[in-house]
């Protein structure tokens, strides 16, 4: 019995100690634009293997005008779980992107 409640304390101590994170890069300034959505900010969830020797990568291809005014990239627990369980052979990614408006010149 007071093995099962450590397991379950040392559990709930993991689970409670893990923490999801964001980066964030914003540009300079410029107005959003409308996604394909309707919506100024797109998600994509880009799926690493192997390490991240192969994965998909967001290109400025994606945004109409070629740039963009902000970029997040997010992780959270069951990402990090996966990643953990597969031992980095396998790691999403979620990414939220906004695109700029085209500088007229």
């Amino acid at each position: 019995m007071k093995s099962s409640l450590k397991l379950l304390l040392l559990l709930i101590a993991i689970i409670s100690l893990s923490s999801c994170y964001s980066s964030r890069v914003i540009g300079d300034g410029s107005d959003p634009v409308s996604g394909e959505n309707g919506k100024a900010t797109q998600e994509i969830t880009i799926h690493s293997w192997l390490w991240g020797i192969s994965s998909k990568s967001l290109t400025d291809d994606q945004c109409r005008s070629g740039t963009f005014q902000k970029i997040e990239v997010k992780d959270n627990l069951l990402f990090s779980i996966l990643n953990v369980i597969t031992l980095g052979i396998y790691k999403p990614t979620k990414i939220c992107y906004t695109c700029a408006k085209q500088v007229e010149n």
